[in-house]
């Protein structure tokens, strides 16, 4: 790697110009397999972003304790364990966090989706009903009235 320190930039290995201002490489010449695009750039941060995926669940897995688990799940116990513990914090009565380990497992599990649906698809409640019935009564005293000033309006200019 050489460096220009007129410019501010250096010569990686692989023949890409990087400029020490703009933190970025600035030149490509003459391309190569090794040179840094914008789909490598893509691919290598994908291919780190599934490392830390990997070293992150078998951390997980490393520190589960309870060898039953670690026989029927394998590499997963890691996840039941959690399961294990989010239930028992969502059925603990006084635990300000029950609810939101409740949430957690319904959306982990898809039961959420499956309560949404059956939401959607359920009737309307009593109480939304009534308030449409009174708006819908609302709209017919209103054209009523705007009718009967019409006629009025009209009884008025024949007469006057």
């Amino acid at each position: 790697m050489s460096t220009d320190n007129e410019r501010g930039t250096k010569v990686l290995r692989n023949g890409a110009v990087y400029d020490m201002g703009k933190h970025r490489i600035v030149a490509n010449p003459g391309g190569g397999t090794t040179a840094i695009t914008k789909q490598t750039a893509s691919d290598m941060a994908e291919i780190r972003r599934q490392r830390k995926q990997q070293l992150l669940e078998a951390g997980a897995a490393s520190a589960v304790q309870r060898g039953d688990l670690r026989l029927a799940h394998g590499d997963d116990a890691w996840i039941v364990e959690i399961g294990s513990n989010m239930q028992v914090k969502a059925t603990t009565q006084d635990d300000p966090k029950a609810v939101e380990a409740a949430r957690f497992l319904f959306q982990e599990t898809g039961r959420a989706e499956a309560r949404t649906q059956a939401h959607e698809q359920a009737p309307v409640s009593d109480t939304v009903a009534a308030v449409l019935l009174l708006l819908d009564r609302l709209e017919r005293y209103r054209v009523d009235y705007v009718d009967a000033q019409a006629r009025d309006a009209d009884a008025d200019r024949e007469g006057g």
